[in-house]
C-alpha cells in the first residue's frame, strides 16, 4: 500500500484496533440460513488474507448446527472505513444437505473452518482445504479442496480441485507457505499431507512422528510456515 490509510498510521507491530465500521453483524443476506449468525465466527471458524491486495475474506463458515450460511465475505483494510460486503448470497435452505461437503446445489456446504481456509496469492484465490463438523450432525467430514474466485464471484464445480487424505476432521492443522503458496495439512491419521499451488496436486508426505505419535499432539498448532 502506498500509503496507508488514516486508522492505520501510527500503529504499532502487534497492536489492536477496533473497526468500528467493520461490524458483520450489519450484513443480512437475503435468505436466513439455517442456525444463528453467531455461527459466521463464534462456530470455531477462521479468516483467510490475502497479504497482496490486504483484503481478508471469511467464506462457507458455520457447520454443525450453527450455521448452514455458505455465502462469502469480504473486507478491504485499505479502506479509510474498512466494511464487511457480502460477495456472494448463501445457498437456499432447500438445497441443504445433512453431513455432505456439498449442498445440492453443488456448493460447498458451510463447516468449522478451524484453519481450513487459505488465500492463495499465487492463484488469485480463496481455497478451502479438508475439514470437519459440515452443516448437519457435527459427523460430516470432507476430504475435498474447494476455491472461490474474487473476480468471477464463483466457487469452482466439485471436482476441479484434487482430493487431500482420506482422514479430515475438524480442527486439522493446516499452514500456508507464504513464498509458494503451497498449503501443508496434518490429518487424523498423523499423515502429513501438502499441496502444491502450481501443479494444483496433492502428496502424502507420510507419517508424522511426534510425541506421542497421536493426531491430537498438534491438533491446535498450526502456523505459517
Amino acid at each position: 500500500v502506498a500509503t496507508l490509510p488514516a486508522w492505520r498510521q501510527g500503529l504499532a507491530i502487534g497492536e489492536w484496533v477496533e473497526l468500528p465500521s467493520a461490524d458483520l453483524r450489519q450484513v443480512l443476506r437475503d435468505i436466513m440460513p439455517g442456525g444463528g449468525y453467531y455461527g459466521r465466527i463464534d462456530a470455531w471458524n477462521g479468516f483467510a488474507a490475502d497479504v497482496v491486495n490486504n483484503v481478508v475474506y471469511l467464506g462457507a463458515a458455520g457447520g454443525h448446527a450453527d450455521y448452514a450460511g455458505n455465502e462469502v465475505y469480504a473486507i478491504d483494510l485499505t479502506a479509510a472505513a474498512p466494511t464487511w460486503t457480502l460477495e456472494t448470497q448463501p445457498s437456499p435452505a432447500s438445497a441443504y444437505t445433512i453431513d455432505e461437503p456439498y449442498y445440492l446445489d453443488g456448493l460447498p456446504s458451510s463447516m468449522h473452518t478451524y484453519y481450513s481456509m487459505w488465500f492463495v496469492e499465487p492463484r488469485g484465490m480463496l481455497f478451502r482445504f479438508p475439514g470437519g463438523s459440515t452443516w448437519g450432525s457435527g459427523n460430516g467430514n470432507t476430504p475435498h479442496i474447494d476455491a472461490w474466485d474474487p473476480a468471477t464471484l464463483l466457487w469452482d464445480p466439485a471436482g476441479t480441485h484434487p482430493d487431500m487424505g482420506g482422514a479430515p476432521t475438524y480442527e486439522t492443522p493446516t499452514a500456508k507457505d507464504l513464498l509458494t503458496g503451497n498449503v501443508y495439512q496434518v490429518q487424523g491419521d498423523n499423515h502429513l499431507w501438502v499441496w502444491d499451488a502450481a501443479s494444483d496436486t496433492t502428496e502424502d508426505l507420510g507419517s508424522l512422528e511426534l510425541g506421542t505419535g497421536s493426531f491430537y499432539d498438534v491438533y491446535a498448532a498450526p502456523a505459517v510456515v
